[in-house]
């Protein structure tokens, strides 16, 4: 059977072998940039990434006091490894990659996987890891334990898809890899009766920190404000982030 080589031709001198490997490389990050220019437009629909000269997104508000908020206490907490579930673009990972901390991003959307991706190579990386799957029973089998979860923004896809108990038996399985602190903000009664989640009653703050007491078996739940977000319709709403976390072994 025939193969084809994109080895250089025996016949090419030294510079001309040297040139080969260059403008392949120049090639393929031309390609890169062309794909994340692309993904950007119309506009950034979630998080901005300064890093890659996106300061603003159109549901950006509310991302750097999370940040900010969560930063504190992975620090705190001394957390060597995390894991950010539905990491969207990226901002959370690349934020956590900065300070030295060893993190894998989890995006089942291409479009921002591919952005998160780019400012991985861009940046160099090398503590920032990025998966592209979709969180199932199956898949979570497979994720290391680790000392902290970021689970933002996520839970109320898991329950619209696989209902409330699976949702809950997914954030149980998550909670058991988790070796410090778990991360947790949902959509609340500002979503659509589709998603098919619980009255939060008397009030989402309420309601949450208390399923979170159940779920989250020995953990300690902390409330840690209200941060900007948006429905489905592209109003501005205030959701409740949590954290809960272990005690010292």
């Amino acid at each position: 059977m025939e193969t084809e080589s994109i080895c250089p031709e025996p016949g090419m001198n030294r510079i001309q072998r040297m040139k080969f490997p260059i403008k392949r490389k120049w090639f393929n990050n031309l390609l890169d940039w062309l794909r994340f220019k692309f993904d950007q437009f119309p506009a950034v629909d979630y998080q901005p990434m300064p890093w890659l000269g996106i300061r603003n997104a159109k549901r950006a508000s509310g991302v750097v006091s999370r940040w900010n908020t969560i930063k504190d206490l992975i620090t705190k907490l001394k957390v060597e490894s995390v894991i950010d579930i539905g990491c969207n673009n990226g901002f959370f990972s690349v934020s956590i990659s900065k300070m030295g901390i060893n993190v894998i991003g989890i995006e089942s959307n291409p479009k921002y996987f591919r952005t998160y991706l780019y400012a991985i190579r861009k940046l160099g990386l090398e503590n920032a890891g990025a998966l592209s799957w979709k969180l199932t029973h199956s898949t979570l089998t497979m994720l290391p334990s680790v000392d902290a979860m970021l689970f933002l923004s996520v839970w109320h896809h898991i329950v619209r898809e696989y209902g409330f108990d699976q949702g809950t038996d997914i954030l149980r399985q998550l909670w058991i890899k988790t070796n410090k602190v778990f991360f947790f903000e949902t959509g609340e009664n500002e979503m659509p009766s589709y998603y098919h989640l619980p009255p939060m009653i008397p009030d989402p703050k309420i309601y949450l920190k208390d399923y979170l007491e159940k779920v989250c078996t020995g953990g300690k739940i902390i409330h840690l404000g209200w941060h900007d977000a948006f429905s489905p319709d592209g109003k501005v709403v205030k959701r409740n982030l949590f954290a809960a976390i272990k005690p010292y072994k």
